[in-house]
């Protein structure tokens, strides 16, 4: 079994999602993605994405500027119990031409949910 995802949002002036990117007070901003969550057992799951972010910046008020990032990530996490999850993820951003911020990372989590 297999679950597909998706999640797309777009704004001007909103400074609430500044994720990757700087954004100014009136820059306009889009962003998407989609992903794939792969069920290998029933407390087992590979999880796979990408999404893409831009800032078209505003610069007749003041100093802005255009940018823009790629993501891929990928995972595999385990629910040993209903309250907690364990997970290694890893994940690629190229920021185009900013080549100083393209990075691989890897990543160990644990989550833990109370009710």
């Amino acid at each position: 079994m297999f679950t597909l995802t998706a999640a797309a949002i777009y704004a001007r002036g909103y400074n609430g999602w500044t994720n990757d990117l700087f954004m100014g007070e009136d820059d306009k901003f889009w962003a998407a993605s989609a992903g794939l969550i792969f069920n290998l057992a029933e407390a087992t799951r590979l999880e796979a994405g990408v999404g893409y972010e831009q800032v078209d910046g505003d610069t007749t008020k003041g100093p802005s500027f255009d940018q823009s990032v790629w993501t891929a990530t990928g995972g595999i996490y385990w629910d040993p119990v209903s309250q907690a999850t364990v997970g290694l993820q890893a994940n690629y951003q190229d920021f185009g031409k900013d080549l100083d911020n393209n990075g691989f990372q890897v990543r160990f989590g644990t989550w833990l949910r109370f009710p």
